[in-house]
């Protein structure tokens, strides 16, 4: 059994959606009628049994919730219930300025007209229908792009800045020589690297143990592919 009823205009649906979304969240049972009538239910029998059982109405009112005949046979039937609204039922929002019907200008209203009014007057409004508001999950990324030692992998020895693009290459990755090293990695965020100075940088003979097949590869590049 749906504790809340919300009443509106279909043309006011965007509102509503979002209002049901966030008193759900809240632990507000609510009685929207996109979601609360199942495929190939009486919906007039529906909405009936949603008005008699909810122990809140709320009425979105707007110009086009008042001019609405269907909403119309909502709000009567609800004010007939507690016609002198001492259970309090009828709890209104006014969405819009419009012309309050006879039997709500009495009635005290939540203002949520703009984002702001919404956002001030909620916690109230989810109170009053005996929610608690809660935060919405935070979305988590699934990539960690977290380094350890950012600055260190930005910055290759002076083997891998003169032999990067025979490695690059052969593991079938973009090519980028040592001269242009610099702009690349400027352009993906990184420190830009200061180009080898190929009079004072000596290539450790450590470093060029690893890639002992160098020569053939340059020359496989050259030749036949």
């Amino acid at each position: 059994m749906a504790r809340v009823f919300l009443s509106h205009s279909s043309k006011d649906k965007e509102f509503v959606r979002e209002l049901f979304r966030r008193l759900t969240r809240d632990g507000v049972n609510c009685f929207f009628d996109e979601e609360s009538i199942e495929w190939g239910t009486n919906f007039i029998l529906s909405l009936e049994q949603g008005i008699d059982t909810c122990e809140f109405f709320v009425a979105v009112l707007s110009p086009d919730f008042v001019q609405s005949k269907w909403v119309e046979l909502e709000r009567t039937s609800a004010i007939a219930d507690d016609p002198a609204g001492l259970g309090r039922k009828m709890r209104p929002l006014l969405l819009q300025p419009c012309e309050l019907p006879r039997f709500l200008r009495q009635i005290q209203q939540f203002d949520v007209s703009t984002r702001v009014l919404f956002e001030k007057n909620y916690p109230k409004i989810c109170a009053g229908l005996g929610g608690t508001v809660r935060a919405d999950p935070e979305l988590r990324s699934d990539r960690d792009t977290s380094c350890s030692d950012p600055v260190a992998i930005a910055q290759p020895d002076a083997a891998d800045q003169l032999l990067g693009p025979v490695r690059r290459r052969d593991e079938g990755l973009p090519t980028v020589h040592a001269s242009t090293a610099p702009h690349a990695a400027q352009d993906l965020g990184q420190p830009r690297l200061r180009r080898p100075d190929a009079s004072r940088t000596a290539v450790p003979a450590a470093s060029l143990h690893r890639t002992p097949y160098i020569p053939e590869l340059r020359i496989v590049a050259q030749g036949r592919w």
